[in-house]
């Protein structure tokens, strides 16, 4: 097992109501599954993310584009943070 901290910036920190997460969880998981683990855990962040599956994910504060392929090391600092959005006349009137 090994050691990860997830970091929730911004509005998702809100949304799933603290900013950190500390997990033990399989040596070699990829950031999709740890990704599964959170929603299993945190009923409205699968509520949020069944709506707008889109999270900018960063390891050691290193953006990372896929996920899939992103394996996990022991002291990992997974940081999940909203992406932002330009405008939004559509959805605030």
């Amino acid at each position: 097992m090994i050691r990860v901290r997830v970091k929730y910036s911004g509005l998702l920190g809100e949304i799933v109501g603290k900013s950190i997460d500390e997990l033990y969880v399989e040596e070699g998981i990829t950031v999709s599954k740890l990704i599964e683990i959170l929603l299993s855990m945190n009923n409205m962040l699968l509520e949020w993310y069944s709506k707008l599956p889109l999270i900018l994910i960063s390891i050691n504060n290193i953006e990372i584009a896929n996920p899939d392929k992103s394996h996990l090391r022991d002291g990992d600092i997974v940081e999940l943070s909203l992406p932002l959005f330009e405008g939004g006349s559509s959805i605030f009137p």
